[in-house]
């Protein structure tokens, strides 16, 4: 069951090795036989990344000249996920967000409590999946930073107007009138995924880390390759009989909050999680339509403001040098 090193160079133990400095890329280290010890490939507010801590993402683990990490795609994903880490970091000290041990601890016993393990065998079964105890709880810790730097921007929430409300119903008439209405996000893995896009992971992947208790939003931001992914996959409101016949038939069965198992298109793959549905017929008039259309507008936009946040207005605030 899936759960969801930074070398450093002694100059003075290796007298023969020699550092050259490449343009103003970076600081690389060689022995006599010229064999690549280790270079700063970026750095976040001053603090260096090497090319030992791309190494160490890598799937299976494995070195790294300069030249790989600026054309291999795994290992500039890795390393635009660790800056990410760090920014998030640093933002953190910024606003005096601080994860205490004890938060770590009780995010722990909910996943093990959730996913029916017993607390003291949690480490055994995050070995048996090739994960130390101490690098999961630095993660959570990452997680539990996160959630509330975005708990901070969503207080002032974000204002949905009337004209708005009326050009969504305009777009997605289909919600008017009869038939069951339901309130979907999505995650959807491509078939036809650039080799330079998203980190490659299969949806089976992705649904194991669901079911170990990952942000469903969080992963459809990290993920998933369709247009609504910045909103964590958030559909909106779509009329039943507008999906297609395995789509219909997954979500059909699920109740509010539940996630759908894979579902195949012709595109490629689709994991559904039904956030609200609507039996009864809805019309123009109807208080109710215009509630939940103001609420999928709400949702939309704040999540392309944290999205936004994240992945630009993070990078202007703190001072990021990326060398590849």
């Amino acid at each position: 069951m899936k759960i969801v090193r930074n070398l450093s160079v002694k100059p003075f133990l290796l007298p023969t090795c020699v550092a050259l400095l490449i343009g103003s890329l970076a600081s690389l280290a060689f022995c006599e036989e010229g064999q690549l010890l280790d270079a700063v490939v970026a750095s976040v507010d001053e603090k260096p990344i090497t090319l030992s801590d791309i190494s160490a993402r890598l799937t299976p683990p494995r070195k790294l000249t300069f030249k790989d990490a600026s054309v291999d795609p795994e290992a500039r994903y890795a390393l635009d996920q660790i800056i990410l880490e760090n920014l998030i970091k640093e933002e953190a000290e910024d606003q005096r967000i601080v994860v205490k041990d004890e938060d770590v601890e009780r995010y722990l016993d909910e996943i093990a409590k959730r996913n029916g393990i017993e607390r003291e065998k949690l480490s055994d079964v995050l070995l048996e999946e090739g994960i130390q105890l101490e690098d999961y709880k630095d993660k959570i810790r990452l997680d539990i930073l996160r959630s509330r730097i975005t708990s901070a921007l969503v207080r002032d929430g974000a204002g949905v107007t009337g004209n708005e409300i009326e050009e969504y119903r305009k777009r997605n008439q289909d919600i008017e009138g009869s038939g069951i209405k339901v309130k979907l996000s999505q995650i959807f893995i491509s078939d036809e995924k650039e080799e330079d896009s998203k980190v490659k992971v299969t949806p089976e992947e992705i649904l194991e880390k669901i079911q170990s208790g990952e942000s469903f939003e969080s992963l459809a931001s990290q993920y998933s390759d369709g247009p609504e992914a910045e909103e964590g996959g958030l559909l909106g409101i779509i009329a039943l009989k507008d999906l297609n016949q395995s789509a219909s038939d997954a979500v059909l069965l699920l109740k509010p909050g539940e996630v759908s198992g894979i579902t195949r298109s012709e595109r490629g793959s689709h994991i559904f999680k039904l956030i609200e549905r609507f039996d009864e017929d809805l019309d123009g008039d109807n208080e109710d339509l215009n509630k939940e259309i103001r609420q999928v507008l709400e949702e939309q936009k704040m999540q392309s403001k944290i999205s936004n946040f994240f992945s630009v207005e993070l990078t202007k605030k703190h001072n990021v040098d990326k060398k590849i």
